[in-house]
C-alpha cells in the first residue's frame, strides 16, 4: 500500500488513517448519548476526493 501511494505521489502522512484517530472516532461513537444517537459514522482521510 505504501509503495502504491508513493508511486501515485500521495503523502502517506495524510492519506493513511492513524490508529489513534480511528480509536478516537470509535470512542466518541461509544460515548454518545441516547437522546442524540448517531446511526452511522464514516471515517475517511482528508485527502480523499469527494
Amino acid at each position: 500500500m505504501r509503495e502504491r501511494m508513493r508511486a501515485a505521489g500521495v503523502g502517506e502522512d495524510r492519506a493513511l488513517l492513524q490508529p489513534a484517530s480511528v480509536a478516537n472516532a470509535y470512542w466518541a461513537l461509544h460515548q454518545q448519548t441516547s437522546d442524540a444517537w448517531i446511526f452511522e459514522t464514516e471515517i475517511r482521510p482528508s485527502v480523499e476526493p469527494w
